[in-house]
């Protein structure tokens, strides 16, 4: 496993904690394990076949599950050059927004890309900041924004 895919998944466990049973996230999506949105990213039936006789999941499901989604995150954003030429931390943050908020709201930050191209980590960060997201989920934006601005 690579760095950024190992720092991206401490991130997302941080933030999302877990839950063997399945709970409606503040944005009132059904969710279980570490932050996986059941709506977005239903179980297959193999998942489905890795739960509990009562529907809980172990931590180490969950941990594959999110896993296996930064994985295809990671895989989106390789296509990008500017993503590619970053530092593991900074690649770790990305990843771990794009898992929170998926990979077309990911891309959605223009401003924030356009910085980065630039390698202005600084105000990279100051439009994490301008954004709805930020706002939204707390403790999560201000540790990546400190993230991406230091590296």
């Amino acid at each position: 496993m690579s760095l950024e895919l190992d720092m991206a998944l401490d991130l997302v466990k941080e933030s999302e904690g877990f839950s063997a049973t399945r709970y409606l996230c503040p944005a009132g999506k059904i969710t279980q394990g570490y932050g996986r949105n059941l709506e977005v990213h239903p179980l297959t039936e193999e998942e489905e076949n890795e739960l509990d006789y009562d529907g809980t999941v172990s931590e180490e499901t969950a941990t594959k599950w999110a896993l296996k989604e930064l994985i295809e995150c990671e895989r989106k954003l390789s296509q990008n050059i500017i993503y590619s030429k970053l530092s593991p931390t900074r690649k770790a943050v990305l990843l771990d927004m794009c898992f929170n908020i998926g990979f077309s709201g990911l891309m959605k930050f223009k401003k924030m890309w356009f910085a980065l191209g630039n390698r202005d980590f600084a105000e990279a960060s100051r439009q994490m900041k301008d954004s709805n997201w930020y706002v939204q989920v707390g403790n999560r934006s201000k540790r990546n924004v400190i993230l991406m601005e230091k590296g």
